[in-house]
């Protein structure tokens, strides 16, 4: 069958295909998505507007409070905005293009992250060339990679070295090998089985002379680099990489960015064109967007299908109703990319080996709040539209999840693509080639502090939720100093949960949990284990603390934490959850 004419037609591949699309799955929005269309879903998800970054940082800065804008506002549009596709993509770009507060110069400078990060969002579902053109005249990445005011006398090599080795080509040269699958799979070796250089340090040292003359235009970090056309600060002789394949001749005109210039024939577009045409930088873009999105550990056939798109996305724009791209663009369409990545059979049927991630500590704690339909005073809980909420919790990121957006401490991101956590495989799985990236930042001591804070998610004095009675949901800021409090903590409903809990009701507690959070297909051996953690007798008068303890219980799983098809290990089909209301009326 066509990925095309998949649709929304059981509610653990509508859970599993949210899960995967967006921040996670909100209550009542696989009910809402039955029988549709996964094609409509997803040209809808790209029509929306773009939320922006810098204009929500801007409004955060605005209400007073400067540290961490940047983080908070992230978080308003990961909890409450619809372009939820377009977000999770960018998220994915931002840790392949890489930029970092943990420079000193752009540590201070929130809006201009945050105008970056916007870059990326708006070439979410472009082309490749756009994405990588916009990111190398952004002024963030001019500064961080120490490109801005190059000059022809001593060039530095900075960005011209990660611009292959991190954002185009790779390290090494690419081939899928159809014997393997994941990483090793990806490599081309040569007659004694090494892997083979992709450039030289020579390659680096010519490139270098093509990112000269760059400097902020008026000096603005908003705004893309304008490249001088000074002949004694930029680099105007010829120039050859790779070889001599690829050539750069002299007196080539400066980048021009005014409108409706052809800019063909400069170092730049040569540069771009030549990147994208490069038979390696496919099969390492690819391989990071799925290995961010979907699975560690790719089949090479799942991969294949992947560059085959990459390198003409015709066939998929065509499935979703788009023209066909004009004769030489076919190349580098990251809308179709997108959506042959996420819309692959392999993708919802494919066995863990092949098809699982570990769920980042960042979106952990993020999912589980979109999936409790977190609320922020005043009015939490009244059903009105939250779009235009602001929060005022950072979830303690720095000590918790060990990571957040455009955080990472090196260009390098995170984790390395390749990272094998060695002494945590099976026996079996010792000589394998297994990758588990996200495990690299993972230790005791941030498992121990995520998981104590999903605990303290639960406190009942931040739940509400139909059955629960707490007036610190009705506060107001004429309340003075409590008011002060409450509205930087994060509200989540619990109710269905807590109802559960109340009457003892094991199995409708089970369901709730395995619909919220487990796509629902709760493995069996947890359920027992939930089932039997619930004590005996009356619960009525515990209700809130027992909710928290299960609650906890449940999402301390690995069933949790992994991002998998479920349907893999032995499970029960659970019920769909009843509508109910969720709302608090502070008018009683």
């Amino acid at each position: 069958m066509s990925n095309a004419m998949l649709n929304f037609s059981i509610r653990p591949r509508t859970l599993r295909w949210l899960d995967l699309c967006t921040f996670g799955p909100k209550k009542g929005e696989s009910v809402d998505l039955l029988n549709e269309s996964t094609v409509t879903w997803f040209n809808d998800q790209v029509s929306l507007d773009e939320s922006s970054h810098e204009t929500q940082t801007e409004l955060q800065i605005g209400d007073g409070v400067e540290s961490d804008a940047r983080i908070r506002a992230w978080l308003d549009i990961a909890f409450y905005k619809p372009d939820q596709l377009r977000q999770r993509i960018a998220y994915a770009l931002s840790q392949i293009f890489v930029v970092s507060d943990k420079d000193a110069e752009l540590s201070g400078r929130q809006t201009a992250l945050a105008n970056y990060y916007d870059l990326l969002v708006k070439n979410a579902f472009g082309t490749y060339k756009d994405l990588l053109r916009d990111v190398t005249r952004s002024p963030v990445m001019g500064h961080y990679l120490t490109m801005v005011n190059n000059s022809k006398d001593n060039p530095d090599e900075n960005y011209a070295r990660e611009i292959l080795q991190l954002f185009s080509c790779g390290l090494h040269e690419r081939e899928i090998d159809h014997n393997l699958d994941g990483l090793e799979a990806t490599y081309k070796l040569d007659t004694d089985n090494k892997r083979i250089p992709c450039y030289t340090e020579d390659d680096i040292r010519e490139l270098a002379r093509v990112f000269t003359g760059w400097v902020r235009n008026n000096d603005s970090w908003h705004t893309p680099m304008i490249q001088l056309e000074d002949s004694e600060i930029r680099d105007s002789e010829s120039k050859s990489l790779f070889n001599g394949t690829l050539f750069f001749n002299a007196g080539n005109e400066n980048y021009d960015e005014n409108e409706g210039i052809d800019n063909s024939e400069t170092d730049l577009e040569i540069l771009l064109e030549a990147l994208q045409n490069h038979p390696s930088t496919a099969i390492n873009i690819c391989y990071k967007l799925i290995q961010l999105l979907v699975t560690s550990n790719p089949s090479s056939a799942y991969l294949q299908r992947i560059v085959d798109v990459f390198n003409d996305g015709t066939e998929k724009l065509v499935e979703l109703g788009d023209p066909a791209p004009a004769a030489g663009e076919e190349k580098g369409q990251l809308k179709a990319v997108i959506w042959a990545i996420i819309s692959d059979n392999e993708v919802y049927t494919a066995p863990p080996t092949y098809m699982s991630k570990i769920r980042e500590p960042w979106l952990s704690l993020v999912y589980i709040y979109r999936a409790l339909n977190v609320d922020v005073l005043p009015n939490v809980g009244n059903g009105g539209d939250q779009s235009n909420k602001r929060i005022k919790n950072n979830l303690s990121y720095s000590k918790t999840c060990n990571q957040y957006p455009l955080g990472s401490p090196s260009v390098f991101n995170f984790y390395l693509p390749d990272y094998q956590p060695v002494d945590l495989l099976p026996f079996e799985y010792k000589d394998s080639s297994l990758t588990s990236p996200e495990l690299q930042i993972m230790d005791w001591s941030h498992i121990v502090s995520v998981q104590n804070h999903i605990f303290g998610m639960f406190n009942r004095n931040i739940s509400y939720g139909e059955g629960i009675t707490n007036t610190n949901t009705c506060l107001t800021s004429s309340d003075g100093g409590i008011y002060n409090t409450y509205q930087k903590l994060l509200f989540v409903d619990i109710g269905p949960f807590y109802n559960a809990v109340k009457v003892s009701d094991k199995i409708g507690f089970v369901n709730a949990v395995s619909t919220r959070f487990f796509n629902s297909l709760m493995p069996k051996d947890l359920e027992i284990q939930i089932i039997d953690a619930f004590p005996r007798g009356d619960l009525s008068v515990q209700a809130s603390n027992w909710t928290q303890r299960l609650l906890s219980l449940a999402l301390s799983s690995p069933y949790f934490h992994v991002q998998q098809n479920l349907n893999s290990f032995p499970y029960r089909t659970t019920l769909p959850e009843p509508a109910g209301s969720g709302y608090v009326n502070c008018n009683i």
